[in-house]
């Protein structure tokens, strides 16, 4: 386990230094190669992080008992689909559905994919705090393409694939 939390670490080290190398790079093409290696030791780093608890669910589960000391059914219960990923796309529109997911970090996964698509404008992770509730949703990642570059959104989150914020987006991101 700390081989794997020790390549966990290496590889955001190495995601790091390539977005400082890309930040002062003076060439754009050098400048845009080093971004795009970051990003992809970020998705290599977060895939990793979601294959460990992947399997950490799966061990906990074959056990028949959760090490909070669950009956494997009620932890199958709660094995249901929490992270939705959602997007605004130019050919699709708003609210458009990526998938759904049992855990955050492959949520993150999908929002980091799909910057390498150029049809996403802005998407989102929301996790769903009641599995009866769609309005009981929190937003705990969002991304968008600015001047053509997929970056994290940073400090407030909120909804922002639907209602006219989401349709400004699409406006803008049609008239580029």
């Amino acid at each position: 386990m700390k081989d794997i939390q020790h390549r966990f670490e290496r590889l955001l080290t190495d995601a790091e230094d390539c977005a400082l190398i890309s930040k002062l790079a003076a060439d754009p093409v050098k400048r845009a190669a080093f971004q795009k290696l970051a990003t992809k030791y970020r998705i290599m780093a977060l895939e990793l992080k979601a294959l460990v608890i992947s399997d950490a669910i799966q061990d906990n589960l074959e056990k028949q008992i959760t090490p909070d000391g669950r009956d494997r059914a009620a932890a199958e219960s709660e094995m249901s689909n929490r992270y939705f990923v959602t997007a605004v796309r130019k050919s699709q529109g708003l609210h458009t559905d990526e998938g759904e997911y049992v855990d955050e970090a492959t949520a993150i996964v999908k929002l980091a994919l799909l910057g390498e698509d150029q049809d996403c404008l802005i998407a989102e992770v929301t996790q769903r705090l009641n599995n009866a509730s769609p309005q009981s949703e929190l937003v705990v990642a969002q991304s968008e393409r600015l001047d053509g570059e997929w970056a994290r959104i940073e400090g407030e989150l909120r909804t922002r694939t639907k209602g006219d914020e989401a349709e400004n987006i699409l406006r803008a991101g049609k008239g580029q």
